[in-house]
């Protein structure tokens, strides 16, 4: 069963884009998106500057697809 779906408000959606441009780097971006590595330290970033979120890796790569595609 899929988690309940994240409730992002504008505040969360520009924490992440800021987390995401801070992880921007080799360490973390693979020539074809976010490593594995990438992503677990962008979800415990982002759920440590927003405790209440709690969201999961797959919301936070959700949500990536979605800003992309906007």
């Amino acid at each position: 069963m899929a988690a309940p779906r994240a409730s992002w408000d504008h505040a969360y959606e520009k924490g992440l884009v800021d987390i995401m441009l801070d992880h921007n780097n080799p360490i973390y971006r693979g020539q074809n998106g976010w490593l594995a590595e990438g992503w677990t330290s962008i979800t415990n970033t982002f759920n440590q500057k927003f405790p209440l979120a709690h969201f999961t890796k797959q919301q936070i790569q959700e949500k990536e697809k979605e800003i992309t595609r906007q």
